[in-house]
């Protein structure tokens, strides 16, 4: 749209010059923007084919061949940010990575030959479930409800169990802390889009339209020239590309939360096979 409008601009300021009521100055300045337009379609093209390819690929298709059938527009933003406060005790726990780590762990135990649990622990005890300093009171930190058993190690030769069923739970800890962050700044990152999304759907595009209402006014009463008209409708454009785009980062994000949530990126799944004992 902005290179079609651009390219009107372009013939428009090409006839007045040459009827000697536009500068040469004025002339080229359109001629710029319109060359600027015809690259910026460009990087749009090559993006739109590069990601056409990588999402055959992704989808097992023939990138060559693929006939991918998309919606024309994103699905709208929600109203509301629907997971502004989630369990984070609950979903950690549910994440596969932490459920993987918490049996590893057990199965160790048995491997071991651990069989009398003296008594059951907080996972997050083995690390940072407390700060506090000499001399000053406890103040509580993570608190997710994931306990494991401790044994009774008996005699020195059971040392190395010990050394490493205790190794295997401080894994474990550190899964729950990381998945606990993973999901936190997810949900942070969703949250951010949907208010930019919102700002733009609420109060940037009606303002916009508005303007270009009341343009398109002057314009219709001799008060404002083609150009600026023209003008207005291409950063009337510029504001709609951007609620696309920020609409495009809303639903990344809201995948990206998806994925915190059950423990499946790539930043787990890389983190869970390095724990493997």
């Amino acid at each position: 749209d902005v290179a079609q409008t651009s390219h009107a601009a372009m013939d428009l300021s090409r006839g007045m010059a040459a009827a000697g009521n536009w500068s040469k100055l004025d002339q080229a300045r359109q001629a710029a923007f319109h060359a600027v337009a015809l690259n910026e379609v460009a990087r749009a093209n090559h993006a739109r084919v590069a990601s056409e390819q990588k999402l055959a690929r992704l989808l097992g298709m023939d990138a060559q061949s693929a006939a991918l059938k998309l919606p024309d527009a994103l699905p709208p933003v929600p109203q509301q940010d629907d997971d502004a406060s989630l369990p984070i005790d609950a979903v950690v726990k549910q994440r596969l990575d932490v459920q993987a780590a918490q049996a590893r762990t057990a199965r160790l135990a048995g491997d071991l030959g651990l069989t009398k649990a003296t008594r059951f622990i907080q996972v997050l005890d083995l690390a940072a479930v407390e700060n506090r300093n000499e001399g000053a009171a406890r103040a509580p930190g993570y608190q997710i409800d994931l306990s494991i058993p401790l044994f009774d190690w008996g005699t020195a030769r059971t040392k190395k169990a010990e050394a490493l069923y205790l190794q295997s739970a401080s894994r474990l800890a550190a899964t729950v802390l990381d998945a606990r962050a993973d999901i936190v700044g997810a949900q942070t990152k969703r949250h951010l889009a949907f208010t930019i999304a919102q700002r733009y759907r609420d109060e940037i595009i009606p303002l916009r339209r508005k303007i270009s209402d009341e343009t398109l006014l002057r314009y219709n009463g001799m008060l404002v020239g083609v150009f600026e008209l023209l003008a207005d409708a291409r950063e009337q454009v510029t504001d709609v590309r951007g609620a696309i785009e920020a609409a495009r980062d809303y639903w990344i994000a809201d995948a990206a939360l998806r994925a915190a949530l059950s423990g499946t990126t790539d930043q787990t799944t890389n983190e869970t096979d390095k724990a493997k004992p």
